[in-house]
This record gives structure tokens, C-alpha cells and sequence, in this order.
């Protein structure tokens, strides 16, 4: 089967793919049974075909193909690490993440997760790992609400019985026949990439340039009290919180380009975009997939305005998400690749805390789950906010060039005074 949506941009853009590991270190709020657990994990891995995809290239081509669950070994989907005396758990759990990352397998599992166990919830480490391939940050969110609803099943004496989800090969046909039919029905040419200022024509000209250990990382981390402060505000406002941050963003912006628009790059997911006649509520691969959006730019506006503004544009985008998709990511031989922005601005939120599902927190450790250092960077300049429990952490990411060209240094810290002015305001 060919590899379709997020799977065909990572393709692009990545040098070696057995690497493209992403993950967390989380500390579950209730003690965690390793038995229970691993029926969960088994029940997540038979569900969902995309956990059993194994990679292969043919001929410099890259397919997959969906094994069964005796195929392979179910268990290596969770590792269970009983408490060693003398030994450092930071230290074990760096040792399993480098193990995984120097394995550079594209067989199954492809879901990783290790249980630090312990005899108290606090003392207890949970890795989460997942190659992009296979799951995208919202198919993980469908993951931890099925891994939490089993895992509380078997707890109770009464695991579930195995589901089928057939979603993705469904989804993966669907989008391949609605290309077909707009190839019948019109042309499709790809579209051009629009550059109407200084912020796009810098930031194109270093697409692919830059490697990932040659970014300059500003970061920023806000915890329960001001995020929910933040979430206030943007319900004061009327908008979502993803809208009053990237209003914020591209406030940050005008200081380099006080008027005009603005192209970025954002990535958007089935499950919320376009109408589908496949079921789309239990989805799980890599199915989110970048669009093009351009916004407008105003030094002179307020941080309400701009958020407001900020939505209604992002509306606009989504309004032709699904075309998009459609036209440049079925993994149709033929298709046209897309032309993407150089700026990016991202959003990832986990679940609220719901009772029906494992709470956890971000754990303290820092381990490193990262991609390849030399690896080129597609985005010269970019925005990520990630909500984790009740953490919010603000990432920035510019490439050398970039900095030299554009005054990152100040609109990042603009960028973060405004998100804290938010934080500590009422609204």
C-alpha cells in the first residue's frame, strides 16, 4: 500500500525515516498495574491496523504493508523495568530511548512503550514513543483514550474483546478515488507558492538549508494556573486558545513586517477538516497533513483583534483543507507535490483531565527523544505549542540565516510577553 498525508511529507522531507521517533516522559496519576497495562497495549495494537504496519522500499519506493497480530510480537509494544537498587531511572530510561532510536527498524511494534515501575504513582515512568509514521499527535489522543478505557477494563475483571477499526485502509481508498475523479473533472495544477514580503522571501530561500543542530531554540513554559488563565481569555474573547497564540505569533511577526500577509505553514487532520464518507472518529496513522495559510499582518492592532482576525482566517484555510489534501497528499503515482510556506505555526493539546482516562504529568527527566541533528529543517522559522496535562511549552525555531536577516531575538520576546501579559491578565 503506497504512503499517503503526513506519511508523504515526512518522505520529503526526511533523510532517514527509520529515526523519526517523537515521544514523552509522563508520571501517571494512579499506580499503574505493568498486567493490566499490557492487556491495554494489545488491545490498542490489534485495533488499529496502522500500529502493524511494517515499511519496505521497493525500488526506492516506500509501501507498507499491514501485518496481523501473530505476525509479530505483540509484547515488544510495552517493556516493563523493575525497580533496580543503585540504579538511576533517568539514566535506564535514556538507555531504552537510544536502544529504540538506534534500532532504526521499520517493522513492528512501532508504538513503544516502557513501564518504569515502581511501588508508588510517583515513583512510576511511563515512556511513550511512536514513530511518526504510524501516529500523528491526534491519533495519539484516540490512542490514550482507548489504551485508558482498556487498561480500566482489565482492572475491573472484564477486558474487552478485541476490536476491529478499519478506518485507515477505508480512508487511504477514499482519498485515492477522490483523486481519480477530480483528474476526470478539471486539472489539477499545483499551486503556486505566494511570496508578498520580506517574512515569505527570507524564509523560502532557506528551505532546506538549515540542519536541525544549527537552530537557534527559544522556548517558553507555562503552567496550570496560567494556562487556564490563558483559556479564560480566550473564551472572554470568543475565539480558541490556538487562535489568541497565534494572534500572538503573528503580532511577533509585524515587528519584521508591519503590514501585508503572510503565508505559514499549518497542519490540520481529517478528524476536524472537510466531509468524508469514511468514519473519521477513530482514524489512527499519520493522517494529519500541512496546508498553506495566509494571514493578514497589522503592527497597530490589538491582541483581540488579532485573534479574532487570526480565526476567521484559519476558518477560511480550512475551508479548502480537504481539496488540498485530496489534490496533494493521496499517494496516487502522479500527484502533484505541494508548495508549502517557509513559517510554520502548530497546536498540539491533549485530553483535558476526564476521570474515564489514566492522568498523568509531564515527568522531570530530561531525556531526549529527538529527531537526527544533521537532518535538514523544512521550516527556516517556526511555532509550536504544546499542551501536555496542564503544561503549556511555547517552542520557536529559527535557522542561522534567518536570524541574520530578521530581528528573531526581538519578536520572540515580544511573542512571549504578550503570551504572558495574556496569562496575566483577567480578559
Amino acid at each position: 500500500m503506497r504512503l499517503l498525508m503526513g506519511q508523504l511529507y515526512d518522505f520529503h522531507t526526511t533523510q532517514c525515516l527509520g529515526k523519526l521517533y517523537v515521544g514523552e516522559i509522563l508520571i501517571p496519576q494512579e499506580h499503574l498495574d505493568a498486567f493490566h497495562l499490557r492487556q491495554a497495549v494489545r488491545f490498542i495494537v490489534n485495533k488499529y491496523p496502522a500500529l502493524r504496519t511494517c515499511f519496505t522500499q521497493v525500488e526506492g519506493e516506500w509501501r507498507m504493508h499491514f501485518l496481523q497480530p501473530n505476525e509479530f510480537d505483540i509484547n515488544d509494544a510495552l517493556q516493563v523495568f523493575a525497580p533496580r537498587s543503585g540504579s538511576s531511572t533517568d539514566v535506564d530510561i535514556q538507555v531504552f530511548i537510544d536502544e529504540v532510536l538506534a534500532s532504526s527498524s521499520m517493522t513492528p511494534p512501532l508504538l513503544r512503550y516502557a513501564l518504569f515501575d515502581a511501588n508508588h504513582a510517583d515513583a512510576q515512568r511511563l515512556v511513550v514513543m511512536f514513530h511518526h509514521l504510524v501516529c500523528d499527535g491526534i491519533s495519539s489522543r484516540i490512542l490514550w483514550r482507548d489504551l485508558s478505557r482498556a487498561y480500566r477494563a482489565s482492572v475491573q475483571g472484564c477486558p474487552l474483546s478485541t476490536e476491529v477499526c478499519t478506518s485507515y485502509p477505508e480512508f487511504a481508498e477514499e482519498l485515492a478515488g477522490r483523486y481519480r475523479e477530480q483528474v476526470i473533472r478539471e486539472a489539477l495544477p499545483s499551486a503556486g507558492q505566494c511570496t508578498s514580503g520580506v517574512l515569505d522571501r527570507v524564509t523560502l530561500e532557506q528551505v532546506g538549508k538549515a540542519t536541525l543542530c544549527t537552530l537557534t531554540q527559544y522556548r517558553l513554559q507555562l503552567e496550570s494556573d496560567a494556562l487556564e488563565s490563558l483559556r479564560r481569555c480566550a473564551a472572554a474573547w470568543q475565539v480558541g486558545l490556538s487562535d489568541c497564540l497565534l494572534g500572538c505569533w503573528l503580532q511577533a511577526l509585524s515587528l519584521a513586517q508591519p503590514q501585508g500577509t503572510v503565508n505559514l505553514m499549518m497542519w490540520v487532520s481529517p478528524h476536524f477538516v472537510g466531509e468524508w464518507s469514511t468514519p473519521v472518529a477513530e482514524l489512527v496513522g499519520s493522517v494529519s497533513f500541512p496546508i498553506p495559510a495566509s494571514f493578514s499582518l497589522d503592527a497597530a492592532c490589538s491582541q483581540q483583534s488579532a485573534a479574532s482576525l487570526a480565526a476567521l482566517q484559519v476558518q477560511r484555510a480550512m475551508g479548502s483543507a480537504q481539496d488540498f489534501a485530496i489534490r496533494h497528499f493521496s499517494g496516487v503515482a502522479g500527484a502533484p507535490r505541494p508548495c508549502l510556506p517557509g513559517i510554520g505555526f502548530n497546536f498540539i493539546s491533549s485530553p483535558r483531565p476526564d476521570g474515564r482516562l489514566i492522568g498523568y504529568r509531564l515527568a522531570p527527566e530530561q531525556a531526549r527523544i529527538d529527531r537526527d541533528p544533521g537532518q535538514m529543517v523544512d521550516l527556516p522559522l517556526s511555532f509550536e505549542a504544546e499542551i501536555y496535562a496542564q503544561t503549556l511549552r511555547i517552542s520557536v525555531l529559527a535557522a542561522p540565516e534567518v536570524e541574520r536577516q530578521l530581528p528573531v531575538g526581538a519578536l520572540v520576546e515580544q511573542l512571549f510577553e504578550r503570551v504572558q501579559s495574556m496569562a496575566a491578565a483577567s480578559c
